[in-house]
């Protein structure tokens, strides 16, 4: 997909008033990192050539957004999207399907974990487990798998957190409106 067209430049008749006016310049050029998809849209374009992903922009007029997480075993869970989560929350039941716990509710040497103290939005401090890395397929991001941190306790609520966000900014947006 290379492009031999000159790079687009923006130029400015100094003498016109107000500063002159700008125009692009020359005709024909190419927009930055920018392509017409055949029958399409412009689209962004990364450093190699190849098209970027549509990034799907999600606006909620509610108070709380939900996405569906895929587990190995084909269920759906729904997770509560926490921008102010710094880690995801699962309860042992989810947990469990995703092979962070055994049976009998121990840590599985799957991935990385550590006791910690959880620090509650009431300033109660509860104990549980941090995993490190643990992957997430979320339908609402075009099935995109992110790895993130998580906190499991026994009877937690399913956050979605910063630390999985991060992994899908390239692939979804969401935007609380008022």
């Amino acid at each position: 997909m290379s492009d031999d067209r000159p790079k687009c430049k923006v130029v400015r008749n100094m003498h016109e008033k107000h500063h002159g006016l700008a125009r692009v310049a020359p005709k024909g050029c190419r927009i930055g990192k920018r392509v017409l998809t055949k029958g399409g849209p412009i689209r962004k374009v990364d450093k190699k050539g190849k098209l970027k992903p549509d990034k799907n922009k999600i606006k909620v007029r509610g108070r709380e957004f939900v996405v569906h997480a895929q587990m190995p075993d084909g269920t759906v869970e729904k997770f509560i999207w926490d921008s102010g989560a710094t880690e995801s929350s699962f309860n042992h039941v989810v947990a469990k399907k995703l092979g962070l716990l055994d049976a009998d509710g121990n840590p599985t040497i799957k991935y990385p974990h550590k006791t910690v103290n959880v620090g509650m939005a009431d300033k109660s401090v509860h104990k549980g487990t941090l995993f490190r890395k643990v992957p997430l397929r979320i339908r609402e991001a075009g099935n995109v798998v992110s790895r993130g941190d998580v906190i499991v306790r026994k009877r937690a609520s399913l956050l979605y957190g910063v630390t999985h966000m991060r992994g899908v900014r390239k692939h979804m947006k969401v935007k609380f409106a008022k």
